[in-house]
């Protein structure tokens, strides 16, 4: 059994939070995962309530992240190593995004192999009056595309695959689960909206060098990728990283992806 401890308090006039993560065991390697403690990104690495239990909308970035691909890679920044007793304080401004509870770590054993450990937290509780806004900069432009190659507008073109399979089928229930009529619609709808969606209008996606050394199309792919963050978007269907099935977003790209190709 491996243990973090992780304590979080609050700057309230500055709208920051600082934790602070203890390591109380052994030597722990763990990996940098933007969505978790470790990263001042605005992630969905915290749960943020009022009194009543009401959560603010989150705004902030969503990051493709796989740690397989990132340990694999054998490049020490892409981890922290933590030695007993350590501790290391992070802060966050608050005011860049709303922030969700992500209290997972992906952990390295000497034998390269990746095993998940849980930091125990002691909940914060501040009154905060006003609202946490600022001005938010515009971002331009950094990628265009003017046309796909036929492997990725058949990806994209999965909603023709939902056209032709109205009922459960291997590929559908191996992503999505169990078959329902309303699931099934639900998951339709948003591979429509992706795909009648010109991308003109909203949304920026930024692609880090993982996106450039993936493959066109397969597994985590780019054509993946990009039906991964874009179903992303509420206009498109508004998935998530935390969650299963209909609701998560890799469910839609390695639906999208088919590899193995399944009936």
């Amino acid at each position: 059994m491996r243990f973090l401890s992780l304590l979080l308090s609050a700057l309230v006039g500055a709208f920051v939070l600082v934790s602070t993560l203890e390591n109380t065991d052994d030597t722990l390697k763990l990996l940098n995962d933007p969505r978790g403690p470790l990263s001042t990104l605005p992630t969905d690495t915290f749960v943020i309530t009022d009194a009543k239990g009401a959560r603010p909308a989150f705004i902030g970035v969503r990051a493709k992240y796989i740690p397989d691909r990132a340990a694999a890679l054998g490049d020490e920044t892409v981890f922290t190593v933590f030695a007993p007793g350590q501790s290391v304080s992070i802060t966050y401004d608050l005011s860049t995004t709303y922030l969700e509870a992500r209290n997972l770590f992906h952990i390295i054993d000497s034998n390269s192999a990746i095993t998940g450990l849980t930091a125990t937290a002691k909940v914060h509780a501040t009154k905060i009056s006003g609202k946490l806004t600022i001005a938010r900069p515009v971002l331009q432009k950094r990628a265009s595309f003017i046309g796909c190659s036929d492997e990725r507008q058949a990806l994209f073109n999965i909603s023709s695959y939902l056209d032709a399979h109205t009922s459960s089928t291997q590929q559908y229930t191996t992503w999505f689960g169990p078959f329902k009529s309303s699931n099934y619609n639900t998951v339709k709808a948003r591979f429509n909206n992706m795909n009648n969606n010109t991308f003109s209008s909203f949304g920026i996606v930024t692609l880090c060098g993982a996106f450039w050394n993936a493959l066109a199309t397969g597994t985590d792919s780019k054509a993946g990728t990009i039906v991964h963050e874009s179903s992303h978007f509420t206009v498109n269907g508004g998935t998530e990283d935390i969650v299963y099935a209909i609701m998560n977003a890799d469910s839609h790209e390695y639906f999208a992806e088919s590899n193995p190709a399944l009936s």
